[in-house]
């Protein structure tokens, strides 16, 4: 019987032994599966890795692409027809249609040689008066635009400018911008565009993007993802009164040869956020108005800004009513002349960071007649 209990016993000590041992490997095994450095967690790096570097390729690719499409294209002869039904058709060659195209037998009511030079706007032909006694220009009966074929214009300046009706580019992709110089006005006042995809555009060599979306009052996103406005020099007024646009993501944006700035974002009402966090502002010699009445701004980081060249900041965040706090330790101001009514309406705002490269102009004399013009207790704090 002693025999038959020390058994037991030595059974019952090997089956505690098991599972501690089981339980051991299992925790063991768990820490391997997703510990810090476990097979999951890694296999999830390693995933996200392999996507990063996939991105990362593609625009590599597309760069070489743009440059590689740049260099061979040659610019061609722009044509537009404009029909009675408000279509435009802009096109390579004045007989270049397809047999049975809708088109092909219909006689245009304006057509012409679109020509690659500065301040040619054949649109804003007035060619009569409403009952107001207002102008009626060609621009103004245009509701539709259809690229038909390929084509590569030296500039886009005032393309569409005033197309107040206008609400569908067909096939925006056969635009090869790679020569394009100029995108003034392009989208001047085009106030009932609510989308717009650019990703075909290439702007390697745009120097010009002043007022390009000006006035375009219905378009609630813009994805600029794909710009390349490296050797862009003015983007004064490129987003003004485009008041219907809620967010804008321009970090992918190369800023270094911009100088003017100026109401770069007024009137942006619905904006409740806005990317400038590779801002290289080191050129720019105007901010007048850049934000001026971008009431649904809560926050602005402008910590990537150069201000020591910026002469003019007069109305710069006027009427930014919603700001509650403005870091603006990081700027120099020894070169501003004007910062006329610079915080005028900041209702709300709290908080200003000054550093020690903040000069005071002659329009505001001291900290406090800068606090006159925010919340009533309202503070500046030195960093």
């Amino acid at each position: 019987m002693k025999r038959i209990k020390t058994n037991k016993g030595i059974t019952l000590i090997a089956l505690v032994i098991t599972v501690i041992v089981l339980i051991i490997l299992a925790a063991v095994t768990l820490n391997v599966l997703t510990g810090e450095n476990g097979i999951i967690n890694r296999a999830v790096e390693s995933k996200e890795k392999t996507e990063k570097g996939k991105k990362e390729e593609e625009d590599i690719l597309k760069k070489y692409e743009q440059l590689l499409e740049a260099e061979t294209t040659e610019p061609t002869d722009v044509y537009a027809k404009l029909f009675d039904n408000g279509t435009v058709l802009i096109l390579s060659s004045t007989t270049n249609y397809s047999e049975n195209y809708e088109y092909s037998n219909k006689t245009p009511e304006k057509e012409w040689k679109v020509e690659q030079k500065e301040e040619d706007n054949y649109w804003s032909e007035e060619i009569g008066r409403n009952e107001y006694g207002e102008p009626i220009t060609y621009a103004s009966k245009v509701s539709k635009v259809i690229i038909y074929d390929n084509i590569a214009p030296t500039r886009t300046d005032f393309w569409f400018k005033d197309f107040e009706n206008l609400t569908n580019i067909v096939n925006i992709k056969n635009i090869n911008t790679s020569n394009v110089q100029s995108m003034m006005q392009m989208f001047r006042k085009c106030r009932s565009l609510t989308n717009l995809d650019l990703s075909s555009f290439n702007t390697r060599n745009v120097k010009d993007m002043y007022e390009m979306f000006y006035f375009c009052d219905s378009l609630r996103n813009l994805d600029l993802s794909s710009f390349d406005t490296s050797n862009v020099e003015d983007m004064s007024s490129m987003f003004e009164n485009s008041d219907s646009l809620e967010t804008l993501d321009l970090r992918s944006f190369d800023t270094s040869n911009v100088e003017d700035m100026d109401s770069m974002f007024e009137g942006c009402e619905s904006l409740t956020s806005v990317n400038l966090s590779s801002f290289d502002t080191r050129k720019v010699e105007g901010m007048s108005s850049m934000f001026e009445n971008c009431e649904s701004l809560t926050s602005l980081d402008l910590s990537s800004f150069d201000t020591k060249n910026v002469k003019d900041m007069s109305y710069m965040f006027e009427d930014c009513e919603s700001l509650e706090t403005l870091d603006l330790s990081g700027f120099d101001t020894s070169n501003v002349y004007n910062m006329k009514s610079m915080f005028k309406g900041c209702d709300e705002l709290k908080t200003i960071y000054l550093g020690e490269n903040w000069k005071f102009s002659d329009y505001y004399d001291d900290e406090d007649d800068i606090l006159d013009n925010c919340h009533p207790d309202a503070k500046i704090i030195k960093k």
